[in-house]
C-alpha cells in the first residue's frame, strides 16, 4: 500500500516499516518521527507499507530484501535520510543519538572495506545533497580511509566513524544558517564555532559516552600541529592522533564542497594546501597516507581527457595516476546515451586536468557503481530524473583563516 498523508502521526511511533520502490526497506516499525516535514516527505516519495508495494502479487524472488542486494549508491541514498532523521530528532526532542551513531559506523566501516571506490565516488559526487549531512558523512569516509590505510584495528576505526559523526553537534542548531550565511560571522558567531568542540564533548558526556578516545578525537578535532587551532590552541604531539586523522578530513571535505560564493575546490587544490600552504598545521604523515589512498583523481571527480571527453573517475587502480573513468561527455560536452569506460592508462585516454560539469552531480550513479548488469545496461538512465533528497544550501567555510564552520 502506498505510504498517505494520515497514516503516520507526528511523534508517534510506526506502525509499520516504510519500503522503497524498489522493494528496499527505508525505515522500521517503531521509529518515531519528531519533524512534521519528514512526514510530509515520506508522503510525497513513492514508499510503501510493503516490500512488494502496490503489486501485493508479486513474487517474493523479484523483491530486493536482502542485505547484499542493497548497493552502496542505494545505501548512500538511505543512510542520508537516516542521519536527517537522526540530527533533526536531536534537535528537536534530544533524542540520543548514540546508538544510532555507533550502529551507523561499524556499517560505514564495513561498506568502506566491501566497495571503497564506490563509497569514496559517492561522497564526492553527491555535494548537491543537503550540506550539512554530507559534509559529516564525508568526514566519517575520509577518516575510515585514513585509518584502515594506518592500518588500526577495526574496534579503532570505528570509534574515529563515531567521532567524525559526532564532532559537531556542537554547532548543529546553527549549521544551516551558517551554510548561507554571507559576509563576515558575528561575534557570537565565531565564539559558537570556537566553543563547539567542547560543546560536543559535553553533549556526548550527557548523552553517556564514557569512552574517552571518542570524546578526545571530538574535542581536538580543531587543534593544529602548529598551535594555531582552537579550542586549546594544542601542539604536535599533544594532540590526540585521531583529531589529527579527524582535522585532515575535514579540511578536505570542505574544500571539495560549493558554498554561496565559490565553486567546489578540486582535490589537487587541497593537496597543495596540506602538503605546502598549510604542512605546519597538519600530520604530514598522516596526510601522505590520506593523499596515497584517496589519489590525485579520487573516485567521484569530474575530468577532461586527452581524447577531449569529460568523464567521472570511477576506481582507483595502484598507481593511483591512472584510474579507470566513465566518460559521460563528448568533446562538444554533448553527453553520451550511457557511460562509456575508459583505461586512463593508455595515452588518448589520459587525464589532462579536473573539470567541473554543473551536471556532474545529476548522474545516476548506478550506472557508475552499481551491480554489472546496470552498469552494462544499455537502457539505465544517465541521469536521475528526480532528486529524492536534494538542496542547493552550501558550507560557508573560507579555504584559508583560522575559523572554519567544519
Amino acid at each position: 500500500m502506498r505510504v498517505i498523508r494520515g497514516m503516520i502521526d507526528l511523534e508517534v511511533p510506526l506502525p509499520f516499516n516504510i519500503y522503497k520502490g524498489d522493494g528496499s526497506l527505508l525505515m522500521r516499525q517503531g521509529v518515531v518521527i519528531y519533524n512534521q516535514s519528514r512526514i510530509d516527505q515520506l508522503c510525497q516519495w513513492e514508499t510503501y507499507t510493503t516490500a512488494n508495494g502496490e503489486k501485493d502479487d508479486a513474487p517474493a524472488a523479484s523483491i530486493v530484501t536482502k542485505a547484499d542486494d542493497v548497493t552502496v549508491t542505494d545505501y548512500i541514498e538511505d543512510l542520508m535520510f537516516r542521519l536527517d532523521i537522526t540530527y533533526s530528532n536531536f534537535l528537536t526532542n534530544g533524542f540520543n543519538v548514540v546508538n544510532d551513531v555507533t550502529r551507523i559506523s561499524v556499517e560505514l566501516y564495513h561498506k568502506m572495506i566491501s566497495d571503497p571506490d564506490a563509497m569514496i565516488g559517492m561522497v564526492h559526487l553527491r555535494t548537491d545533497l543537503k550540506h550539512s549531512i554530507i559534509r559529516t558523512l564525508q568526514n566519517a569516509v575520509f577518516s575510515i580511509l585514513t585509518a584502515n590505510s594506518l592500518g588500526w584495528s577495526k574496534q579503532r576505526v570505528t570509534k574515529l566513524a563515531s567521532a567524525a559523526l559526532t564532532e559537531n553537534l556542537g554547532m548543529l542548531s546553527m549549521q544551516e544558517d551558517l551554510f548561507r550565511h554571507s559576509g563576515p560571522l558575528q561575534e557570537w558567531q565565531t565564539e559558537a564555532i570556537r566553543k563547539h568542540p567542547a560543546t560536543s564533548v559535553q553533549m556526548l558526556i550527557g548523552m553517556g559516552v564514557k569512552d574517552k578516545d571518542w570524546l578526545r578525537a571530538v574535542g581536538y578535532h580543531h587543534e593544529r600541529m602548529d598551535g594555531s587551532g582552537y579550542p586549546n590552541k594544542q601542539q604536535g604531539s599533544a594532540i590526540f592522533e585521531e583529531s589529527r586523522v579527524l582535522a585532515i578530513a575535514d579540511r578536505y571535505g570542505a574544500t571539495i564542497s560549493p558554498r554561496m560564493d565559490r565553486k567546489p575546490g578540486s582535490p589537487q587544490d587541497v593537496m597543495r594546501y596540506l602538503l605546502k600552504g598549510e604542512k605546519e598545521q597538519y600530520d604530514q604523515d598522516i596526510v601522505r597516507h590520506f593523499i596515497a589512498e584517496i589519489g590525485v583523481y579520487p573516485p567521484g571527480i569530474t575530468v577532461r581527457l586527452k581524447n577531449g571527453d569529460i568523464a567521472v573517475v570511477t576506481h582507483r587502480r595502484a598507481k593511483r595516476t591512472f584510474p579507470l573513468v566513465s566518460s559521460i561527455w563528448d568533446r562538444e560536452l554533448v553527453p553520451y546515451d550511457f557511460p562509456v569506460e575508459r583505461d586512463t592508462y593508455f595515452s588518448e585516454f589520459a587525464i589532462l586536468g579536473h573539470f567541473l560539469h554543473d551536471d556532474a552531480s545529476r548522474l545516476n550513479e548506478d550506472a557508475l557503481w552499481g551491480k554489472e548488469r546496470h552498469r552494462l545496461g544499455k537502457d539505465i538512465q544517465m541521469f536521475r530524473v528526480h532528486d529524492e533528497y536534494h538542496t542547493t544550501s552550501a558550507e560557508d567555510a573560507e579555504l584559508s583563516g583560522e575559523v572554519t564552520l567544519f
